[in-house]
């Protein structure tokens, strides 16, 4: 007769791990393994836009030359290692900056064409939009830091500028107008020429 082990009934058995979903604790029993949490966890989401708006007041009294990742730090009560791990370096953390900004102020959902509402309602939205753009004190100081920096020798952060500024626009309001004049809302000849016109 083969060797059996029997295992004592008033011991505990212990935890196996098997290589599968599910580990054994008892012949009764089966408990999933906790998953470790993964990225863009509510307060990582928290820290980052800490450190945008951070990065974005200093940009703005500073310019970009002025401004180093310590004083971002500082100002979003992080890390300057947690400013690294979210943006790499303080180029990219600019550009996120830009980026973010021009969405703030020019959200695509004022572009979007909704039959039920008055078009010119639509664009009169669009042009306070834009109106509120060039007369914010703020804003002003954030295409200034751009420009000082443009000057100093990195035009990159002006094209990003003209692509999430004036060439986002364009299309925005180009595929506005031309979903306007599909619905007879609208009668323009050359919609490309009036989303030209209107996104300046």
């Amino acid at each position: 007769m083969p060797h059996c082990r029997f295992w004592p009934i008033n011991v505990p058995m212990r935890i196996i791990k098997i290589g599968l979903p599910f580990v054994k604790v008892n012949s009764m029993t089966s408990v999933a393994p906790r998953k470790s949490p993964g990225p863009g966890r509510p307060k990582d989401m928290e820290k980052r836009a800490a450190i945008l708006a951070a990065a974005k007041a200093l940009f703005i009294r500073n310019a970009f030359a002025g401004t180093s990742m310590d004083a971002i730090a500082a100002a979003a009560g992080v890390s300057k290692l947690t400013v690294y791990s979210h943006f790499g370096d303080k180029d990219n953390l600019f550009r996120e900056v830009i980026r973010s900004r021009i969405h703030d102020l020019l959200p695509e959902e004022i572009y979007a064409f909704d039959p039920a509402v008055d078009i010119g309602d639509t664009l009169r939205a669009i042009a306070t939009a834009h109106m509120h753009i060039d007369c914010q004190a703020e804003n002003v100081g954030t295409f200034r830091a751009i420009l000082s920096d443009c000057r100093q020798g990195n035009p990159r952060y002006g094209k990003l500028l003209w692509e999430e500024g004036p060439a986002r626009t364009h299309r925005l309001m180009g595929e506005l107008l031309q979903k306007a004049v599909a619905h007879g809302a609208l009668d323009i000849p050359v919609v490309e020429t009036a989303s030209v016109s209107s996104s300046r």
